[in-house]
């Protein structure tokens, strides 16, 4: 009976390592699924992109993709004097010399 206990603990043993086999594969299926699903809902959620007008069955519009409300300070075209200071170097010295000139209410004089 000795050698049927043990025949049997190994055998168990073996089917508890091929269990944790099979699961760790079916995380791994599950993992790769997912990711590969991530990003096809990204393509799609993309209101610029092929497959967005494709998933929602829209025709091709303007040629042009549309432009934000708001646009960063790189495009703006500089006015003569904003680049005129933005050549300028301020050093700790003349925040030292500005701040002997400053109002009450924070202006500078």
């Amino acid at each position: 009976f000795a050698e049927v206990e043990d025949l049997k603990s190994q055998v168990t043993a073996e089917f508890d390592e091929y269990a944790r086999f099979v699961s760790v594969a079916e995380a791994k299926r599950t993992n790769i699924h997912i990711k590969k699903r991530m990003r096809e809902a990204l393509k799609q959620s993309n209101p610029y992109s092929e497959e967005h007008r494709r998933f929602h069955g829209r025709e091709r519009g303007f040629d042009q993709l549309p432009k934000p409300f708001r646009i960063t300070d790189k495009h703006w075209e500089r006015t003569p004097l904003q680049s005129k200071l933005g050549k300028e170097v301020i050093t700790w010295r003349d925040v030292d010399i500005i701040q002997h000139f400053m109002a009450d209410n924070g202006y500078i004089l």
